[in-house]
C-alpha cells in the first residue's frame, strides 16, 4: 500500500496538482485500501483496482475489489464518528481518526456492488 501512495503522488504531481491536494489523494487512498483489506480482503487471491481520473477541478477515485461485501462508507456511518467522542469513546476512534479525514474533504462518495466485484467511487 506503501507503493501505491507514492505511486499515486507522482502521478497527481506529474498532472500538476498541488503538493497539499496531491498528500490528501494519497492519504485518502492508503485509508481506503487499509480499510478494505482488513474488512473484504481475505488473501483468497483477491485483487484490487485503483483508477484516479481527473476532471475539471475534481479527482476521481474508483476502487474495485473482489473481496466479501463491503461497503467501507456504510462502515463509517455505523461508527457514528460525527458525534463528539467521550473520553473512553475517543480512544476507541483513534483508530478511525483517518477514516474521518477522509469522509471531511469528500464531495460525493458512492458504494455498488456489481457481478461480485465492490466498487467505491469518491470525489474529492
Amino acid at each position: 500500500m506503501i507503493n501505491c501512495s507514492r505511486n499515486v503522488l507522482t502521478y497527481c504531481e506529474q498532472n500538476d496538482l498541488s503538493k497539499a491536494r496531491s498528500n490528501t489523494i494519497a492519504i485518502a487512498i492508503e485509508e481506503m485500501l487499509l480499510l478494505i483489506r482488513e474488512h473484504s480482503l481475505k488473501d483468497r487471491g483477491e485483487t484490487v483496482n485503483l483508477r484516479i481520473l481527473l476532471y475539471k477541478d475534481d479527482v476521481v477515485l474508483r476502487i474495485r475489489y473482489n473481496g466479501d461485501a463491503f461497503n467501507p462508507l456504510m462502515f463509517y456511518r455505523n461508527l457514528n464518528l460525527s458525534e463528539k467522542p467521550t473520553l473512553s469513546g475517543a480512544l476507541g476512534q483513534q483508530e478511525f481518526i483517518g477514516l474521518k479525514m477522509v469522509v471531511d474533504i469528500v464531495k460525493n462518495t458512492e458504494y455498488c456492488q456489481t457481478f461480485g466485484v465492490n466498487n467505491v467511487t469518491i470525489t474529492i
